[in-house]
């Protein structure tokens, strides 16, 4: 019975991500959606502790956790990249298809990102591709900076940008799937030498995280701001050691 107490872990973080996709379609209540995907991202930080801790590890759970993965970190980021485009100068006159063409590019990104996740013997202790829970927290940030009506107006104005909400989804999905090294947080030992870009990576993020509740009060807008921070950080540490990851 103990294999199924990460299971459970992964099948509330899918039943987050259904919740989630419930209260932005059926209640506008894009709130209440953010904090169902972030309880999920819990229940996937989570599920992989306990499974390794209880050493039950094993096909099934990872299957699960893809699956789980594509409601709530594939199917709830578009639907908020849909809810974004929508309320973006809703008095303007739009298309359908133009605000549902990039939430479907990010669901099909995602859902392939973790297809190729789940048959690459390659990411163990880093990612190749951009982690789906990344994207999401990028999109759950967006949504709740662009709600918070005590924020400074540029802060939040490039979350009523239809052109830049598009230009990341088209950007995030590309890198989704691009055979790009990306720094993971798992940990082999814990010395600064080899782990120098994961102590920068978390250094970096508890400054803004300080920075941003002793100025703006708000924890939101630490998520957008550390996935461009991880992003510049993983690509600087594989440019000086590209030859090492080559090998």
């Amino acid at each position: 019975m103990k294999k199924w107490i990460p299971n459970i872990l992964t099948l509330g973080n899918a039943s987050c991500g259904f919740l989630a996709l419930f209260y932005i379609f059926h209640e506008s209540d894009i709130e209440t959606a953010c904090w169902l995907i972030l309880i999920g991202a819990l229940f996937d930080v989570f599920d992989g502790l306990l499974a390794r801790l209880l050493k039950v590890a094993g096909p099934l759970g990872k299957q699960l956790d893809s699956l789980a993965d594509a409601i709530s970190f594939g199917a709830a980021p578009a639907a908020i990249c849909w809810y974004l485009l929508n309320d973006a100068h809703a008095s303007t006159a739009v298309p359908l298809w133009q605000n549902l063409v990039f939430p479907v590019f990010i669901v099909a990104m995602s859902v392939m990102r973790l297809a190729r996740f789940n048959i690459d013997e390659r990411q163990v202790s880093g990612f190749y591709g951009l982690p789906t829970p990344a994207n999401a927290l990028f999109w759950l940030g967006a949504a709740m900076i662009h709600h918070n009506t005590e924020l400074p107006v540029y802060l939040v104005d490039w979350t009523n940008d239809r052109v830049v909400l598009m230009v990341f989804a088209l950007l995030f999905g590309v890198l989704l799937n691009l055979d790009l090294p990306l720094i993971g947080l798992k940990f082999q030992q814990w010395g600064w030498k080899g782990n120098q870009h994961r102590y920068i990576l978390i250094g970096s993020a508890l400054a803004i995280l300080i920075t941003s509740l002793l100025i703006y009060g708000n924890v939101f807008l630490v998520f957008p701001v550390v996935l461009l921070l991880y992003l510049i950080i993983s690509i600087a540490h594989f440019f000086a050691n590209r030859h090492e990851i080559q090998r």
